[in-house]
């Protein structure tokens, strides 16, 4: 993987974690969700880490859900 992909993938995760954090109230609430530390929400929402895609696909369950109401 070159640079600008993993630097596009960075910047997805953090857009995908900071707008389900909004949805659920929070970063706590966000934390509660994907059953991590706030800790480990914040290395990835700075981008110092990359979550697993396991993490991001339960991170947007909460968006999948409302957009399927709609």
């Amino acid at each position: 993987m070159i640079s600008s992909d993993r630097e596009q993938i960075h910047a997805l995760s953090q857009r995908i974690l900071t707008t389900c954090a909004h949805k659920l109230g929070g970063t706590a609430a966000l934390a509660k969700h994907l059953a991590v530390s706030e800790l480990t929400l914040t290395a990835w929402l700075t981008g110092k880490q990359v979550p697993p895609v396991e993490v991001i696909m339960q991170a947007i369950s909460p968006l999948i859900g409302e957009s399927a109401g709609d």
